[in-house]
């Protein structure tokens, strides 16, 4: 522009050469120096990365504690196996997350764990939640972005994750569903469509 606009201005065709030059040079030097245009930098500053595209600036803005379920279904860890079977059928889930007594997390008990055992009908009060329940779970904060539990999420192969807080930090608040993550996004992605036009 600042080459069209000085050729213009002198209407000399002999600096043009000098002048796209120049330009070139300052543009290689602003490059490595800094980041980004004028432009750029301050949505920037806003939390908008042009260069990682939408997908990842609008699931890095967005917080867990925005997406996630409240009303999560517990059980204790001493529950035996036909009331897990019991609660998995009568609240149409396929997550139960298992508590101990001060509602600390200890455990995810999914009905792919049980399902082998469902045929055993003669261990179902002598199994339980504690001797089926996967111990080594994989958390998220409310405060964490949406694109960090989608990372989890994508690592682990799982489609819904536990969100837990308090002062130790194992305090189960809720769980972070894919299926919710994915309805956000539609609607800000809808959103900000809106706001484009």
């Amino acid at each position: 522009t600042a080459i069209l606009i000085i050729f213009e201005m002198t209407g000399n065709y002999k600096i043009i050469l000098p002048m796209m030059i120049t330009c070139i040079l300052s543009t290689i030097v602003a490059s490595s120096l800094k980041t980004g245009s004028i432009y750029t930098i301050k949505l920037l500053r806003r939390g908008v990365d042009l260069s990682k595209g939408l997908e990842q600036n609008i699931l890095k803005n967005m917080k867990v504690r925005q997406i996630m379920e409240k009303n999560v279904v517990t059980v204790p860890e001493g529950m035996p196996l036909v009331s897990l079977i019991s609660t998995f059928k009568v609240r149409n889930v396929s997550y139960l997350h298992m508590v101990n007594k001060e509602n600390d997390l200890t455990g995810i008990i999914s009905f792919r764990d049980i399902r082998p055992l469902l045929e055993e009908e003669e261990v179902n009060y002598l199994i339980i939640a504690k001797d089926v329940a996967t111990t080594n779970v994989v958390t998220v904060g409310e405060d964490d972005n949406i694109q960090v539990a989608m990372s989890l999420m994508g690592n682990r192969g799982i489609s819904q994750l536990p969100v837990t807080g308090g002062e130790n930090g194992r305090k189960l608040i809720g769980t972070l569903r894919e299926k919710d993550v994915i309805a956000a996004y539609d609607n800000a992605v809808i959103r900000h469509e809106i706001e484009l036009h």
